[in-house]
């Protein structure tokens, strides 16, 4: 048996989908090389090289073209780290909400659900696997003023990243606004947030 018939008999072939060849071909433009971008997105080299000869030729494999561009789902990541580590993590559902609205807002063609206003859980899924760095992780369930409390190290945190915020946003003393906690949960139900691929060792808020 030759090796392209074995790779056959496993369901390697036609198994592929139209994403994950183009991120291949990026990532070939980005000056890695044939064989490791075969790998890394589980296509056949020999597949990745035809098409690599002749990037502007019809892709014959059924599937569909990202919801939501490369471009676009890079910043999406950021925002959500940045959310993460100002205690702020979101759960997948407003995830999903938020790549929805991201995509009315930019007038986008997409498969997204508009009468639950969401992205669908396949597109949550695809996302999660093109985007490594993130991870579904358990908070801690916790106040932010517990977080925050007597640790020199979180407080620390929570202060550098407000401070960033007052000067990126320009933020007077009259934009600044102190609400009485009463009638307020603080402390929420504790579901899955994205967060970066490590373990932050921070406590957060649920949105």
């Amino acid at each position: 048996m030759t090796i392209r018939q074995a790779r056959k008999a496993k369901g390697v072939y036609g198994k592929w989908k139209e994403e994950n060849l183009q991120l291949a071909l990026v990532a070939i433009s980005e000056g890695v090389g044939v064989n490791e971008a075969a790998r890394r997105y589980n296509i056949p080299s020999a597949t990745l090289k035809r098409y690599n000869k002749r990037k502007d030729a019809k892709i014959r494999q059924p599937g569909h073209p990202l919801d939501l561009s490369q471009e676009v789902e890079n910043d999406l990541v950021t925002h959500l780290l940045q959310l993460e580590k100002m205690f702020y993590g979101l759960i997948q559902r407003s995830v999903m909400q938020l790549a929805y609205e991201i995509a009315e807002k930019n007038k986008l063609a997409t498969r997204f659900n508009k009468e639950t206003k969401s992205g669908g859980k396949e597109w949550f899924s695809g996302f999660m696997k093109r985007h490594p760095e993130l991870r579904l992780r358990q908070p801690e369930a916790t106040s932010l003023a517990r977080a925050s409390g007597f640790n020199r190290v979180v407080v620390g945190k929570f202060f550098d990243t407000l401070e960033q915020l007052v000067d990126q946003h320009k933020l007077t003393a009259a934009r600044i606004f102190n609400m009485d906690e009463t009638s307020h949960t603080v402390v929420q139900r504790q579901e899955k947030i994205l967060a970066e691929g490590k373990t932050s060792g921070w406590s957060h808020f649920f949105v």
